[in-house]
């Protein structure tokens, strides 16, 4: 692939896709956002999409991401079935995370407006989340909030 080609292709994976998800316009793009965890460059690890302006990963991600710190959470589902629960449980570890590079794509891109219920620690909580090609994806800065973690930004970089 020629230089012009590389250029193009790279632009291309960062342009925002438009679809429609219950009659409302989403707009979606890959996260050209760099993640650090206690100063460490993870970004190979949380990849996800830019949605509506804001930041969206798997659940099973950060469970992976966070599996080694003091803010740890298992995550389950319950009542499976079309949309199911998912039951939260902080400071407890999954010994079957591993981390996984993440290669997120807008290619065959279905996606549509999350419907499985939340609980932390037992109790429900509203948070917002899309489905995208079967898997939760939950706006980063919420889950952190239910878990405690601190997010910060920098608008510089």
């Amino acid at each position: 692939m020629n230089r012009k080609g590389a250029i193009l292709g790279a632009v291309l994976m960062l342009a925002p896709v438009t679809t429609q998800a219950q009659k409302q316009e989403i707009e979606v793009a890959i996260t050209p956002q760099q993640v650090y965890l206690n100063q460490e460059d993870i970004t190979r690890y949380a990849r996800g999409y830019n949605i509506n302006q804001a930041n969206y990963y798997k659940l099973r991600d950060l469970q992976s991401i966070l599996s080694k710190t003091d803010k740890k959470f298992r995550m389950q589902y319950v009542n499976k079935g079309a949309y199911g629960d998912i039951l939260i449980t902080r400071n407890q570890a999954d010994d079957g995370v591993v981390l996984k590079e993440q290669y997120p794509s807008l290619d065959n891109l279905s996606i549509s407006y999350g419907q499985d219920k939340v609980f932390v620690d037992k109790v429900y909580t509203e948070v917002k989340s899309f489905k995208i090609n079967g898997e939760n994806y939950y706006k980063l800065r919420d889950i952190c909030n239910l878990l405690g973690v601190t997010v910060n930004y920098n608008p510089q970089n």
